[in-house]
């Protein structure tokens, strides 16, 4: 909207909440609202009733799960890896170079809002293949035990 030069009724830019408070706009089902009377049949409506109940349930499915199409990688590790020097959660975070390189990483949640630990951040995919390595040693072992056992 904003290549197309779309404003809002008051010349700013289309934010977020415009789109959503357009999208629950029950007047383009014709329906008209004074105080506390509501007139279902007050205006022509311009849209279907199907077509408004459909976008109110994908906007409702989607308020549910509103980071889902945020993260380009998943961080297997976020609140299941604990900062070898202040034990606080390490959670994963991204960053982007002045070559435009992108790096993944796990950060100290103390280092990330500042409260004092020194620790520095883990790169993503070392962190987590020594994890897996970890978790393949550690199968193999109570796997050879349970046959011992035997």
């Amino acid at each position: 909207m904003a290549e197309r030069g779309i404003r809002s009724m008051r010349g700013g830019a289309i934010t977020h909440n415009i789109v959503t408070a357009i999208l629950k706009n029950r007047r383009y089902i014709g329906e008209l609202r004074y105080r506390d009377i509501i007139n279902p049949n007050g205006i022509p409506p311009i849209i279907s009733k199907e077509l408004f109940d459909r976008v109110q349930e994908k906007m409702a499915k989607n308020k549910k799960a509103p980071a889902r199409h945020k993260a380009e990688d998943d961080y297997l590790l976020t609140t299941k890896l604990f900062c070898g020097k202040c034990g606080a959660y390490m959670v994963g975070e991204c960053g982007t170079s002045r070559t435009g390189q992108v790096h993944r990483y796990y950060k100290c949640v103390s280092v990330k809002y500042r409260r004092g630990c020194r620790k520095k951040s883990a790169k993503k995919d070392w962190i987590e293949n020594i994890v897996v390595e970890q978790v393949n040693t550690t199968h193999k072992m109570g796997h050879a035990t349970a046959k011992m056992d035997r």
